[in-house]
């Protein structure tokens, strides 16, 4: 799945979200994602809400406004950025109106960097979109903002416009630099050979990973993938104060903006979840960009949070790891 393609669906999804450290961020900015396995210190302003899908890292206001920003880095078809962008155009899920392509802009410290500014219509709302493709070195990073272009409350301005200036903190902040590999950690593992994955700092579980996944990311949310594509993930919920059957409406209602087929196979079960103190599993399928994916999810509490446990995998191997994502589920504590 191309990256340019994809950063909408993460603008919009209402995913486990999470804050991190705050230590050493510019005034009035938390730190969404960095350090030397990264490539960059990505600041985004506090009081938004910190996300990650995979390798793309992003922010957004609040849960009922999708006003967002996402940094991932790319592999780029050719050292041509606006090239590169009129070549995946037609990947996008909606036709754009152009305002102004490939204008040179500063953003951060990046070598180069080319912005594309566009509106377009999903839905029954209008969006306009600020995307930026920056280099660093041999590194090429893809930044998008994406807000309303409707009114902002009771004002003549629109929700981009008033978010922009928000927006032009992050240019200033983000800064990039040489990326280190970490070092192969070395995890305990169990009498199964299960490996204990889960940042006892960051996290308020212990989350036992299957030998047939590898960890991606412990970073406030345990992800962990198989080579075939499917995923793992392990968070804190964000939407506190809400029942649970409500929060999984709002998730449904959320992909529902951008999937195709979205078909609930089950709701609201009563499911065992390690020592939780309850857990609801859900199970549902939707096409992705011509991808058929199956979903198992629990939503839980235990010791008076809130957690989402998911898996997701192409229709073609979800019953292979399902077996060991179900024994994880029974081997996490809290």
């Amino acid at each position: 799945m191309k990256k340019i393609a994809l950063i909408l669906l993460v603008c919009s999804c209402l995913c486990c979200l999470f804050s991190c450290s705050k230590e050493s961020a510019p005034d009035g900015m938390q730190l969404c994602r960095g350090g030397e396995d990264y490539g960059f210190d990505f600041y985004v302003p506090e009081g938004w809400t910190n996300s990650y899908f995979g390798d793309i890292a992003g922010a957004y206001v609040t849960a009922v406004n999708p006003t967002s920003v996402t940094l991932v880095k790319i592999e780029p078809d050719d050292a041509d950025k606006v090239a590169y962008f009129e070549a995946h155009k037609a990947e996008f899920p909606y036709a754009i109106t152009e305002i102004a392509m490939g204008e040179s802009v500063n953003f951060g410290n990046a070598d180069d960097a080319k912005s594309f500014l566009y509106t377009y219509e999903y839905g029954d709302n209008a969006f306009e979109c600020l995307q930026i493709i920056a280099s660093y070195g041999t590194d090429t990073y893809l930044f998008t903002y994406n807000s309303f272009n409707e009114p902002y409350e009771d004002t003549e301005e629109t929700c981009f416009s008033h978010y922009l200036t928000y927006v032009k903190d992050i240019f200033t902040s983000v800064n990039f630099y040489e990326k280190r590999e970490k070092a192969q950690a070395v995890y305990e593992k169990d009498a199964d050979g299960y490996s204990l994955v889960s940042d006892k700092v960051v996290n308020r579980f212990d989350l036992w990973m299957a030998p047939a996944f590898t960890l991606y990311a412990n970073d406030g949310m345990v992800t962990a993938k198989t080579a075939d594509g499917a995923t793992l993930t392990m968070g804190e919920a964000t939407s506190t104060g809400v029942a649970v059957d409500e929060y999984f409406n709002n998730r449904k209602t959320a992909l529902e903006g951008f999937v195709d087929g979205l078909t609930v196979i089950r709701e609201n079960e009563t499911t065992s979840f390690g020592n939780a103190k309850s857990a609801l599993a859900y199970e549902y399928t939707y096409e992705y960009l011509g991808t058929s994916l199956h979903v198992y999810q629990v939503i839980l509490v235990a010791k008076n949070h809130g957690f989402v446990y998911t898996y997701t995998a192409p229709e073609a191997v979800y019953e292979t790891y399902l077996p060991a994502v179900l024994t994880m589920a029974e081997k996490v504590t809290f």
